[in-house]
């Protein structure tokens, strides 16, 4: 509301933060987020000395955030068709088309993979076996000769689980999102034994929000563990002595980040977020038992059955933990590191027990308005079983109209691979809409059919045909402007039928597009000087009394083109001067709307 001074200052927000003092002179910076858009902001420094005196107030300076991104995503779907033992590539297009100043904020998430059977074999660097007698417990003197690890990536077990970790090609990106603010602290801590409830001691359960899927077992619940691991059952014993996976002594059912002897009575929070889809769990500055270590982490859980396990700071022995999962019973699981040296600081792990067929890179990014940047898609059919598989890309984003779209992805894996549509869209331009689509091969492809119908209607319009290119291994770029002819102002779909030669078709997935106008506008006629006849088209965004005159120069009315009430859409009408004389005529376009009056004006040349 204005500068931040003495009068103010015990009124004014604060900002946390955890700097540290650095030397005198030196510059220190703080990144404030979570502000409103558009908005200005006043900002004051204060600095405290050992004994909590305060200096003066610095200046007040203030700034104003951007306005609101647009994000815009082409193409809206994609489906493939691909040979097996066949790696190709594809990209997304994803744009901040705002055209005032603003950032956009997104991340990219790949979910809900479905793929056509549990019983895939994919290619994985295999983890050591161990003997009955290697699976007993350890002695603690004995875990600095007994560690074992295998650093970057392992599995499967016997369920089917893998894991790679983030200095891995394809591994994870360590994305660290801090919830410390925003989410809910575990405060219900409950004993598991006769040692202080953050010593030895689980809270929970709490609700996930979906059925996450964990060794074939849906669990919709969990708890926190004061030793660094999370479980789906509570555990009512000790477990300051970690075990290596699998093991059948309790704990069982459990996720393993830091399994260790830590101790959260003096030092460290657990917190917890539902976020739709993802169930988060951090542990922030958790202590060690009997040292000066503390660890900041955190898993989440993905309603989809993906596990990451972020590693922000650790400090303290980190050679004597357990890092892996492991199922109910403790007959199956798979074992990251077990006393030895492995993790770090900016570390990401991920389990899943899913084919990882497709992959992407830029997680997250930021966007100024005007720009855009391609997300890359790699599809990977190697040791894929023939089959339709399905996933979800998934960007969140901090627009406020769209802060979540989800492009749907199919890729058919088959032997006899036909017409390979690799992408399919529409976009508005002007008063028309221009379709495109790619093939990258063509099999005995006669042609593609365009269709055309109003959204939720049942009856498809045929608008024309293009001609296939029979067979090809060449990349062919097709194109149809749809003129929009009796469709103004609605939503329309698009699809293409595609016909082989043998009269056999197939069906392109549908697209949709507004083709009602963002704003009111009178364009120029065209041509302009014209003889005898000019078209003239204009666009209303909201349904209006319309009329359109011709104006001479002394201002008299020519003609009236259009004198009636028009449904949103763009609209084109034609004047033909014939008797009138050469010269200098106005345009001039009056729509009265629920929300105003828009008017606008064009000159035009009549030239005989």
């Amino acid at each position: 509301n204005g500068p931040i001074d003495d009068s103010n200052w015990d009124s004014a927000t604060p900002i946390a933060h955890n700097l540290l003092p650095q030397a005198s002179g030196s510059t220190e910076n703080l990144e404030v987020e979570g502000l409103e858009i558009g908005t200005t902001y006043y900002f004051a420094v204060k600095v405290l000395d050992n004994l909590a005196n305060s200096s003066g107030i610095s200046n007040s300076p203030s700034g104003t955030t951007y306005l609101a991104p647009e994000v815009s995503v082409q193409p809206t779907s994609i489906s493939k068709i691909i040979e097996p033992n066949t790696i190709v590539n594809d990209v997304i297009n994803v744009s901040n088309i705002a055209t005032h100043p603003s950032t956009l904020s997104y991340s990219i998430e790949l979910a809900n993979n479905t793929f056509p059977s549990e019983n895939l074999s994919v290619s994985l660097k295999p983890v050591k076996s161990y003997t009955d007698d290697e699976m007993g417990k350890i002695k603690d003197d004995d875990k600095a000769s007994s560690g074992q690890a295998i650093e970057g990536f392992g599995g499967p077990d016997t369920f089917g689980y893998e894991w790679i970790d983030s200095d891995e090609p394809n591994g994870p990106a360590y994305v660290w999102e801090d919830i410390a603010s925003t989410g809910t602290l575990a405060s219900n801590w409950v004993q598991s034994s006769s040692f202080a409830a953050k010593d030895e001691g689980y809270a929970g359960p709490f609700s996930l929000g979906f059925d996450f899927d964990f060794y074939g077992i849906p669990h919709s619940e969990l708890y926190v563990n004061s030793n660094g691991y999370l479980s789906f059952e509570p555990v009512t014993v000790s477990s300051f002595t970690n075990d290596q996976i699998p093991d059948n002594g309790s704990p069982n059912n459990l996720i393993a980040a830091i399994w260790d002897d830590l101790d959260g009575s003096n030092s460290g929070n657990v917190f917890y977020q539902q976020d739709d889809n993802r169930f988060i769990v951090q542990y922030d500055q958790w202590g060690e038992y009997s040292g000066s270590g503390k660890f900041t982490f955190q898993f989440i859980l993905y309603s989809s059955g993906k596990i990451l396990v972020y590693y922000k700071t650790l400090t303290g022995d980190l050679n004597s933990s357990t890092v892996g999962i492991e199922n109910a019973d403790g007959t199956d699981g798979l074992q990251v590191v077990y006393n030895a040296a492995y993790l770090k600081n900016d570390l990401a792990i991920k389990y899943a027990a899913e084919p990882e067929w497709l992959t992407t890179s830029y997680p997250s990014g930021l966007l100024y308005n005007g720009n855009s940047f391609s997300l890359d898609l790699v599809f990977d059919t190697n040791d894929l079983l023939l089959g339709e598989y399905s996933m979800d890309v998934i960007l969140s984003s901090n627009d406020p109209v769209n802060p979540e779209i989800t492009i749907p992805v199919t890729m058919t894996v088959s032997d006899e691979v036909p017409v390979e549509l690799v992408s399919f869209t529409a976009e508005r331009n002007n008063s028309s809409i221009l379709l495109s689509w790619t093939t990258v091969t063509e099999t005995n492809n006669d042609g593609f059919e365009i269709q055309r119908r109003i959204k939720k209607s049942s009856e498809w319009d045929v608008l024309g045909y293009a001609s296939g290119k029979g067979t090809t291994t060449e990349v062919t770029k097709y194109n149809f402007n749809d003129n929009l002819s009796g469709v103004a102002g609605k939503i329309i779909e698009y699809r293409l039928k595609q016909n082989d030669l043998d009269g056999t078709f197939t069906f392109s997935n549908t697209i949709e597009i507004s083709v009602a106008p963002n704003d009111f506008e009178l364009m120029q006629n065209y041509p302009n000087p014209f003889n005898p006849a000019t078209t003239i088209k204009y666009a209303l965004p909201a349904k209006s009394n319309v009329k359109l005159n011709i104006y001479s120069v002394l201002g008299e009315v020519v003609t009236t083109l259009v004198n009636e009430v028009q449904e949103s859409g763009y609209y084109e009408s034609t004047w033909d001067a014939t008797g009138f004389s050469s010269g200098m005529y106005i345009l001039h376009l009056q729509a009265e709307h629920d929300n105003g009056n828009f008017t606008s004006t064009k000159q035009m040349m009549f030239v005989k």
